[in-house]
C-alpha cells in the first residue's frame, strides 16, 4: 500500500488521487472476498494444487505488467541521461523527526487505527467465531457474516471518494465516516455484544464500510502532507490497522 500510495501521489493530481486511491481499496477489498467463500469452493472442487498454481501465474504476470509499467515505459519517455539523474533528499531522520511532532500525523495514526484496526481484528479474527457462539450459526453462515463486512468495503472505497471529489473536501467525509463507525461499535456494546441478527448484520456492513472508506485517510495525508514526504509518511497510519 505504501509503494501504491507514493506512485499516484506522483503521477497523478490531488483531485484525481482522491477517486484513484478509493478505486484501489476497492480493488483490494475485491480480492479479499474472493479469497473466501469463492477460493474455498474452488479449492474444494479441484484441491489446493490448481489454485495456487493459477494464483502463481497471476501473480507473476502481475510483477512482469508493473515492471513494464513502472520501470521500462518511463526510461523510454524521460531517456537516458534524465532518468539516471540524481535527485537531492532531505534526511530521512529529520522528516520522520518533523512528521513524529506534528498532531496530523498522530491524528491519521489514530483514525486509521479507528477505521481498521477495529476491522481487522474483529471481522477478520472474531467474526466466524462470534457468529457460531452467539447467534448459533454453523460456520459457512458465519463466513456470510464476514462476506457483509467485505460487501460493504468494496462499496466504502469507491462511494466515499466519489463523496470526496464531489464535495471539494477530504475531511468532513472523513470525520463523517469515523463517527459513523463510532456509533456502530457503541450500537454493539449497548447491546452487550448482542444485538438482533439484523441489527448485527447491518453493523457489519456499516463497519466494512468504514474499512474500505479508510482509504481516504492517504487522501488525507496526500492533502495535509508535502508530496515528497507522503512516500515516507504511510508508514505512520499503516501499522495502525495492524
Amino acid at each position: 500500500m505504501i509503494n501504491l500510495v507514493l506512485i499516484l501521489s506522483q503521477w497523478f493530481y490531488a483531485k484525481e488521487f482522491v477517486g484513484l486511491i478509493g478505486y484501489a481499496g476497492m480493488a483490494g477489498s475485491v480480492g479479499s472476498l474472493l479469497a473466501t467463500v469463492p477460493l474455498t469452493a474452488w479449492i474444494s472442487a479441484s484441491g489446493w494444487r490448481l489454485p495456487f498454481f493459477v494464483t502463481g501465474i497471476l501473480l507473476l504476470a502481475s510483477t512482469v505488467m508493473l515492471y513494464a509499467v513502472l520501470i521500462r515505459l518511463p526510461q523510454k519517455r524521460e531517456g537516458g541521461a534524465h532518468a539516471h539523474a540524481k535527485v537531492r533528499h532531505e534526511k530521512m531522520l529529520l522528516v520522520l523527526k518533523r512528521i513524529l511532532k506534528s498532531r496530523q500525523a498522530w491524528a491519521a495514526f489514530l483514525c486509521h487505527f479507528g477505521l481498521v484496526g477495529t476491522y481487522v481484528g474483529f471481522i477478520g479474527t472474531w467474526a466466524v467465531p462470534y457468529g457460531m457462539h452467539i447467534f448459533g450459526m454453523d460456520r459457512p453462515e458465519a463466513s456470510q457474516l464476514v462476506m457483509t463486512g467485505l460487501i460493504g468495503a468494496i462499496i466504502g472505497a469507491p462511494v466515499t471518494g466519489w463523496i470526496a471529489s464531489r464535495l471539494g473536501s477530504r475531511k468532513k467525509p472523513y470525520l463523517l465516516i469515523q463517527t459513523l463507525i463510532f456509533l456502530a461499535w457503541t450500537v454493539f456494546f449497548l447491546c452487550g455484544g448482542k444485538p438482533p441478527l439484523f441489527v448485527a448484520v447491518l453493523l457489519m456492513f456499516v463497519i466494512g464500510y468504514g474499512n474500505g472508506a479508510s482509504a481516504l485517510t492517504f487522501a488525507v495525508v496526500r492533502h495535509s502532507f508535502d508530496v515528497r514526504e507522503v512516500g515516507r509518511f504511510p508508514d505512520l497510519p499503516i501499522p495502525a490497522a495492524f
